[in-house]
């Protein structure tokens, strides 16, 4: 046995420790080495155990501790770091999702960009007047033909109401029709496309074919309305619609101008002109044998000239026209007097029976007058071109009568 030491200096009430013997050291390397090991699990080292051997009971408890706890550490770290892999491997994936989804958006984005810009392109090139307006009436957009249709720059039109492009009496209602619409529905011109005029920046106006239609952005009604300038349009139809109605070889109407001009003709007569209507059917005598032994160049020179003698020997007024082959019509009125009518029948009798210079000839014709009256013998185009037309065969066969004498019974005309 070793002697016992003094008392520690600093714990008096303390016996001193005993002298270390070879039994001591080894217990004081066991309880290093658990002292390692707790430090190994405070550092989350779970990679050694601690030896228990120890001859001391409470040692070898206290290293068994410490392995459970080393062994417990290292599964819950296996755990952490197997959780943390698949974490990592779907935060991976999530990331290349979102990354994919970022570029998708990035490519929607850029193809929306494209298609707005091509819209606004669009939208700008068009030639025709293009317009959106709320529900108030209020110009949203517009585009640059603004400019040039209506002297308006595209900007200068937002945030107005559309019926200053309107004159009156449609500017007035405007407002009241577009309420009318949202209240019950009831479209006159959505959706249906009229001709109505537009009202310019300097107080002008011209004629445009309107058509308008209905969208909604975000449940909210709006209208884009399309406006074409139909002035040439309008033009172009006259053109077409005289061409339609004018004899190719003279120049005169042909039988559908002919009946066109009659009708107005009769209508102001009968509402505001009172008085007669006269129309001569006129059939060219003796006109076949030109065109068979001369040729059609002479028909046609003479037919010409018949046309252009009829007009010089008539009123401003009145109108001359071929109604086919070698029948021309005159049309005159109003008339004041039945006497009037016949004079004018002689007028034109008178001017076919004198000689036509055709190309390096002359030649004699004469014509057979038939006459209807409006409104006695009629008060239809039809109906007075058939009177006409049986009063000019009527004449024609007494001509023939007093040249060649009376006919057998039954052999008439």
């Amino acid at each position: 046995m070793s002697a016992s030491r003094p008392p520690h200096p600093m714990s008096p009430l303390f016996p001193p420790p005993p002298e270390a013997g070879p039994g001591d050291d080894a217990m004081r390397l066991e309880i290093e080495a658990i002292a390692d090991g707790v430090c190994r699990v405070l550092d989350g080292d779970f990679s050694i155990r601690v030896g228990t051997g120890s001859a001391d009971h409470t040692i070898q408890k206290l290293a068994m501790l410490i392995n459970f706890l080393l062994a417990t550490g290292e599964r819950q770290t296996e755990r952490l770091n197997r959780m943390n892999a698949l974490l990592e491997a779907r935060v991976a994936a999530r990331t290349r999702e979102l990354e994919e989804a970022q570029m998708q958006l990035r490519r929607a984005l850029g193809r929306l960009e494209a298609t707005h810009a091509h819209s606004e392109a669009l939208f700008d090139a068009a030639l025709d007047v293009i317009i959106t307006i709320d529900t108030g009436g209020i110009i949203r957009s517009a585009n640059r033909a603004t400019s040039a249709t209506l002297g308006y720059e595209p900007g200068e039109l937002l945030g107005r109401n559309v019926s200053v492009l309107m004159p009156a009496p449609m500017r007035d209602e405007h407002d009241a029709y577009l309420h009318r619409y949202l209240a019950t529905g009831e479209a006159r011109v959505i959706n249906v496309g009229r001709e109505v005029t537009v009202r310019r920046r300097d107080g002008s106006t011209y004629l445009a074919f309107l058509t308008i239609s209905e969208y909604r952005i975000g449940g909210r009604p709006y209208f884009v309305g399309f406006l074409r300038d139909i002035a040439y349009f309008k033009q172009r139809e006259q053109q077409l619609r005289r061409l339609a109605e004018l004899d190719p070889l003279t120049g005169v109407p042909n039988r559908s101008g002919i009946i066109y001009a009659l009708e107005r003709l009769l209508t102001e007569t009968g509402e505001q002109a009172p008085g007669l209507v006269g129309l001569f059917y006129i059939d060219l005598d003796d006109f076949k044998p030109v065109n068979d032994t001369l040729g059609h160049d002479y028909g046609d020179a003479l037919l010409i000239a018949v046309a252009e003698r009829l007009r010089r020997r008539v009123r401003g007024s009145d109108l001359v026209g071929r109604l086919g082959g070698d029948e021309f019509v005159v049309v005159a009125g109003p008339v004041p007097t039945v006497g009037d009518i016949e004079h004018i029948r002689v007028t034109l009798a008178e001017a076919l029976a004198q000689p036509f210079e055709v190309l390096d000839r002359e030649l004699g014709l004469g014509g057979s007058i038939g006459v209807a009256l409006y409104p006695r013998d009629g008060t239809t185009p039809e109906k007075l071109l058939r009177v006409a037309d049986q009063s000019m065969y009527a004449t024609k066969r007494r001509r023939k009568q007093r040249r060649h004498g009376p006919a057998p019974d039954g052999q008439a005309g």
